[in-house]
Parts: C-alpha cells; sequence; structure tokens
C-alpha cells in the first residue's frame, strides 16, 4: 500500500513542477481542457511504462550491486527521458529526422516532469526499502497536495 501511496504522490510532482513552470516562467497558466489533456496523457504513460522502467532500473542496479540512494535517482531520472519522448511522439512534437524537439521548451517540460517524479519516487521508494521513518515522506505528501490544490486546481488570478 505505501508503494502505491509513493507512485500516487511521485506523479503528482510532475503536473505540479510543469504548470509552475509554465506559470511562473512562461507567465501561461493551463486551462481546465489543457490540464484534462496532460493528465489524460500522462497518467497512462507514467502508471505503466514510467513505474515498469523504475522497477527495471532497480533490477539493474541491484544486480550491478550498485543500488543506492544517489544510483537510484539518477537512473530515475534519467529514465524519464523515455515516457517524455513517447509523449512527444504522441502528441505529435517528435520526428526521427529531428530529434532536438526533445530539448524544445516543450520537451524540457515534459523531461522536467517526469524527472520530478522519478526524484519524489526515489526518494519514498528508499524510505521504503531501507524501512526508514516514512513520517518525512508523508510530511512532503502534504506539501504536494497542497501545491496541486494551488497550482492546478486554483485558478491564476
Amino acid at each position: 500500500m505505501y508503494y502505491l501511496w509513493v507512485a500516487i504522490i511521485g506523479y503528482l510532482a510532475g503536473p505540479i513542477l510543469y504548470t509552475a513552470v509554465l506559470r511562473f516562467l512562461y507567465h501561461e497558466p493551463l486551462s481546465q481542457q489543457e490540464l484534462s489533456t496532460l493528465l489524460t496523457w500522462t497518467i497512462p504513460t507514467f502508471f505503466t511504462v514510467g513505474i515498469l522502467l523504475y522497477l527495471l532500473s532497480i533490477i539493474l542496479l541491484r544486480s550491478l550491486r550498485i543500488y543506492n540512494l544517489l544510483t537510484q535517482t539518477v537512473l530515475f531520472i534519467l529514465v524519464g527521458i523515455l515516457p517524455a519522448a513517447l509523449f512527444t511522439l504522441g502528441a505529435g512534437m517528435f520526428s526521427y529526422a529531428d530529434i532536438s524537439s526533445l530539448i524544445s521548451p516543450e520537451g524540457l517540460l515534459f523531461f522536467l516532469f517526469f524527472s520530478s517524479i522519478g526524484i519524489v519516487c526515489s526518494y519514498g521508494v528508499w524510505l521504503g526499502h531501507k524501512k526508514l521513518r516514512k513520517s518525512p515522506f508523508y510530511a512532503l505528501s502534504g506539501v504536494l497536495i497542497i501545491a496541486f490544490a494551488i497550482l492546478i486546481v486554483v485558478p491564476l488570478g
């Protein structure tokens, strides 16, 4: 049950960072329709491809005997490239001739989206794996839920 909570809270970090960058850096808040589209495309991507890649990352790191918080976090961030690429490909922003679309402003937004998920999930998974106190993660969960409500539910006015 704890790892399901980690996945859900980890996922929230993506829309929070994406929306925050759009609002505060580009001064472009998401409309309800744009938010709905973002969530519709990214939820299935994360809860299928993302989680599978995280699991494979842990298996790889353990088999290589280099499993620690830093290597796990770096690998979780790096595997965020694949869901970001899948999303830009699915949204029609990617062509095989122009791989630079992955480093376009929109491509970077999706990389930030999935990287933030990787960082939060890595922290939560590490606490669970090492059987450490989970109260810091629950506190982070509260902050992310509040940030999600403020940045996404409350319209920018």
